[in-house]
């Protein structure tokens, strides 16, 4: 497993090449889109097979944020990574001084995350069902 850390606050994790089975980042959003390093990150990926077939969610917290969303899928899904539309949720934190406790002890909140994940877990368990990762 790989961690990287990048100054802007972007982090991504994941096996590298094809052995992983997804991907993540997170990443704030900057000027209606995502950091220049996260998109230096896809400049270095978009050549490789690292994103094809990779299933991915997009957790967003702010309501406001649906372009920058909206750039995101459409990089991701023209590296070939495929979205699950009904793993992706926003959380309007925006305005908000919630920290991580406050925000999983908000009911609204920690269900919409709790069925986000649960979903996601579930894609990538049919995933692993259908095709088994190579060794």
């Amino acid at each position: 497993m790989r961690v990287s850390w990048s100054k802007s606050g972007c982090v991504t994790r994941g096996r590298s090449g094809k052995r992983s089975r997804l991907r993540w980042s997170a990443t704030p959003e900057y000027a209606r889109g995502y950091p220049g390093a996260l998109k230096n990150a896809f400049d270095w990926l978009v050549g490789t097979d690292a994103c094809v077939n990779k299933p991915f969610m997009l957790l967003n917290a702010s309501l406001r944020g649906t372009i920058a969303q909206s750039t995101l899928t459409t990089v991701l899904e023209t590296m070939s990574g495929v979205h699950i539309e009904s793993a992706s949720t926003t959380i309007p934190l925006l305005g908000t001084s919630l920290d991580v406790p406050d925000i999983l002890a908000n009911a609204e909140f920690a269900q919409r995350l709790r069925t986000s994940v649960l979903t996601f877990v579930a894609e990538l368990e049919q995933r692993a069902i259908a095709s088994p990762a190579p060794v």
